[in-house]
């Protein structure tokens, strides 16, 4: 008889590890190509970085607001890599073929490679609503590297929708970092020419 509910129980617990959902991972994603009204010709070298983010958006679960005050996070839908780095990555990408493929550097970078100007991010929001639209509100500094002095900086909102689905949450967030990126661009172009230096 032991045996038997031995064999009965092992015979449940295979069962339902094997009905297991399983986990699926996403990354954010850069720009394929420039847009067609880029018409920059040269640019100067920027850092980019630190990139913080607020503590909610620390967890590798992708996650959804549903009202207010309430987050829930997926048990089976995550980010392939820290969301922080995959931020990080995306900009710099962005960035560079937004600008002819100009270096960009990520912070930390070597003493030998500081840029004149770099770009600075604190992500204070970065989720989707019950209504499917993706939010990102960045508070972004772009600072003289030498002297610490502030040269532009807002803090700023990007919405676009997402859809239902986790993999359009990631492709929305993507989008974001798309528009975010856009407009660090100009803000940087638009720079007087000793600042750039």
């Amino acid at each position: 008889m032991l045996r038997l509910t031995t064999l009965i129980c092992a015979l449940i617990l295979l069962v339902a590890c094997s009905s297991s959902p399983t986990t699926r991972y996403y990354l954010l994603q850069p720009l394929s190509s420039p847009p067609a009204q880029s018409s920059i010709t040269t640019a100067t070298v920027i850092g980019l970085g630190p990139i913080e983010i607020a503590e909610y958006l620390s967890k590798p679960q992708l996650l959804k607001t549903n009202g207010s005050y309430q987050l829930n996070y997926s048990d089976f839908d995550r980010w392939a890599e820290p969301i922080e780095q995959g931020i990080l990555r995306v900009l710099q990408q962005n960035l560079s073929i937004l600008r002819n493929n100009s270096p960009v550097y990520p912070f930390p970078w070597r003493r030998d490679e500081q840029p004149p100007i770099a770009i600075r991010c604190h992500i204070l929001a970065l989720d989707v609503n019950q209504n499917n639209q993706a939010l990102l509100k960045v508070d972004w500094r772009l600072v003289n590297t030498s002297t610490g002095e502030k040269l532009a900086g807002a803090i700023d909102i990007f919405k676009t929708s997402a859809g239902s689905s986790y993999a359009g949450q990631a492709q929305a967030y993507s989008q974001l970092l798309d528009q975010f990126s856009q407009q660090l661009v100009k803000v940087v172009q638009n720079l007087p020419r000793s600042d750039q230096h």
